[in-house]
């Protein structure tokens, strides 16, 4: 029953990510996946108190993968600045931004439906969200740096948010343009190229 249960699960949510993805959160129909997997929306309910929440579940394996990148680079940046060796994140710049985008890839459906189909889910500022967390957990960063004496200048946080929006968009352009896999990893060297981190933080 438990392995039955979880097959109409999985049937669930790719029929549900398919009508997101081709009508977007606003304009998805919820007898519309029932109808794929030849479920009622009364069985559905039962599962899935709401569109919602059947759009979060949807949406789980990728929110999860991007939380796990960021707390991994997280804890890599905060174990160079304990070292007082901030420099050498710069190291593997390149190699860090391509793995992002190798994960964008691979979640490249569920990505452009977060950044561009979420209208009207409680998911709708998930860019924005993403990038004012990032500013913060960044500021903190240089904050406690600068506090230390492991970097001379303190960047303001209005030029630093200002800064992770363009980078965040620039980041996510690819996306937008869908752009081929190939052509999107190629275009990490520009982005690092055009935002020169280093000269801007000072370290």
């Amino acid at each position: 029953m438990g392995k039955e249960s979880d097959l109409l699960n999985e049937k669930i949510l790719a029929s549900a990510q398919s009508e997101f993805y081709t009508f977007g959160y606003q304009n998805a129909s919820l007898r519309r996946i029932c109808r794929g997997v030849g479920l009622t929306t009364g069985a559905l309910y039962k599962r899935f108190s709401s569109k919602d929440q059947l759009f979060k579940a949807v949406l789980a394996p990728t929110l999860e993968a991007i939380e796990a990148y960021g707390e991994s680079q997280k804890t890599r940046d905060y174990d160079f600045l304990e070292k007082s060796q901030l420099s050498r994140m710069w190291e593997h710049r390149l190699e860090d931004l391509e793995a992002l985008m190798q994960l964008l890839y691979e979640h490249k459906d569920n990505m452009r439906l977060l950044l561009f189909r979420s209208q009207g889910s409680s998911l709708a500022n998930f860019k924005s969200d993403m990038i004012y967390f990032a500013t913060i957990e960044t500021y903190h960063y240089l904050e406690r740096a600068h506090k230390e004496g492991k970097i001379r200048h303190l960047l303001e946080y209005e030029y630093l948010q200002s800064c992770m929006t363009a980078y965040y968009t620039a980041l996510f352009e690819p996306l937008a343009q869908d752009w081929p896999k190939s052509q999107a990893m190629s275009f990490c060297t520009s982005v690092l190229q055009f935002f020169n981190w280093e000269a801007l933080l000072d370290f």
